[in-house]
């Protein structure tokens, strides 16, 4: 499918949020979704697409999802992206952090820290939809998980989680088994179980006779710009620029053609 980016934009924002949300909430995640597909257009110039039209880049439900209030939202902000240092953000999103958004660093083992994608406490998302969660699990099924992943420790006993990171969600986890221990990283045991499943890496895990109950918050992997808090903060009268600054410290809207890439 051949579409120009604000065309795109008006079906991809519905989409991924609700068209009764308030309109600046809509407007921060247009600047948002339009920033994150021109930077995908900037480094995809090799490949033969720009994005996916599911949760690997951005959800997209073709013109059928387009409504009034999302094509005005793009209207309303046409054109504008982020900028950090002259250049285009590489923005993201998710649906709820729970309570503190994650370091890009962190998700995508940076050994430098990215200024505008740098996690901070987020108040507005608490309460909100996918805040809190509850998964419970059969400890049988994690372990067929590990004996396929080849890390088996055999019939499971425990699980411990060794080491959190400063946004609170879980780098390193133990388990231990009947025939020894797996040490994983946070980010491999919700590789194994599945992201909505495992909704995020701050949770808390304890096996309880044959079942493990996983407690957690937030939905997604915690970077940038969080869904549910642009709604909480709209809520609360802040505007689409403020929405901005708050999950993207630092950076500007600026207009797209002008930027390295889009002259």
């Amino acid at each position: 499918n051949r579409l120009d980016l604000e065309g795109y934009l008006v079906g991809a924002l519905t989409s991924e949020t609700d068209p009764k949300w308030p309109l600046e909430a809509l407007e921060a995640h247009a600047v948002v979704s339009r920033t994150m597909a021109a930077h995908r257009v900037w480094i995809s110039k090799d490949k033969p697409f720009d994005m996916t039209a599911d949760t690997s880049t951005h959800l997209y439900h073709g013109v059928n999802a387009e409504r009034q209030r999302t094509r005005e939202a793009v209207q309303q902000t046409r054109g504008q992206v982020l900028a950090y240092a002259g250049e285009l953000v590489s923005a993201t999103f998710h649906a709820n952090c729970g309570g503190h958004t994650e370091d890009a660093a962190e998700l995508w083992q940076e050994k430098r820290e990215i200024p505008p994608l740098t996690g901070r406490a987020d108040p507005y998302c608490r309460g909100l939809r996918h805040f809190r969660w509850e998964m419970k699990l059969p400890v049988r099924e994690l372990e067929r998980k590990l004996n396929e992943a080849e890390s088996d420790p055999g019939q499971l006993q425990a699980l411990e989680i060794l080491e959190r990171n400063r946004s609170g969600r879980v780098r390193q986890i133990r388990l231990v088994g009947s025939r020894g221990e797996a040490i994983l990283t946070g980010r491999k045991l919700r590789e194994l179980l599945g992201a909505n499943r495992l909704r995020s890496l701050n949770f808390t895990a304890a096996i309880s006779g044959d079942t493990i109950i996983f407690q957690g918050f937030g939905w997604g992997h915690g970077v940038g710009f969080c869904q549910w808090g642009a709604y909480g903060a709209a809520r609360k009268g802040k505007k689409a620029e403020e929405i901005l600054r708050h999950y993207f410290p630092g950076t500007q809207q600026r207009r797209l053609q002008g930027l390295p890439g889009f002259s």
